[in-house]
């Protein structure tokens, strides 16, 4: 991965940004584990993220480190709104379509933040003022690793932000038996 693949996104966030990350309805280990290691990297970046999806995420994941920092909007409907609302940019992380996004779709799609695609998926939607959509990654926590490693901010990764990592890793490739 070349760092001029980030170049726009660096570029995003050369200084404090309001961020919300975003991932799908019916959220897997890898839309869990990108949001919540991209929440932990962009924080000590110092910016202020939040992190949104849309319906909870299974039991099984709400181990997770950083998971107590999710927002669920058909919980917190009014919360998740005012964060929206105040976003300057918004990351769509582990999808690629805003009909992913359930009822908070047409907020997210309304917002002025900038859009910015974040995933693994083929065929992504127009939907997005940037697109980082690379395919052959495994997943898009591996996604995330890449994008840190670009910034040459791979001693930013603590043991939370790396367990997030491994975790998407491990859900997307069933545990390392399909690419």
């Amino acid at each position: 991965m070349k760092n001029t693949d980030f170049y726009k996104i660096t570029e995003l966030l050369s200084q404090p940004r309001k961020i919300l990350l975003t991932s799908h309805m019916n959220p897997d280990g890898d839309a869990i584990g990108a949001s919540l290691a991209l929440f932990g990297y962009l924080r000590k970046k110092g910016h202020q993220v939040n992190v949104m999806i849309p319906d909870p995420d299974p039991g099984f994941l709400q181990w997770m480190p950083l998971h107590e920092n999710l927002m669920v909007y058909s919980l917190q409907k009014e919360a998740c709104e005012n964060v929206i609302s105040g976003a300057e940019l918004i990351f769509s992380v582990d999808y690629n379509s805003l009909t992913r996004l359930s009822k908070a779709e047409e907020s997210i799609r309304k917002s002025k933040a900038t859009k910015i695609l974040f995933d693994h998926h083929t065929n992504p939607a127009s939907d997005f003022d940037l697109m980082v959509s690379i395919t052959k990654t495994s997943s898009t926590s591996e996604l995330v690793y890449e994008f840190i490693e670009s910034q040459d901010d791979t001693s930013l990764i603590d043991k939370d932000i790396a367990d997030c990592i491994y975790t998407g890793i491990i859900t997307d490739t069933g545990s390392f038996s399909y690419s």
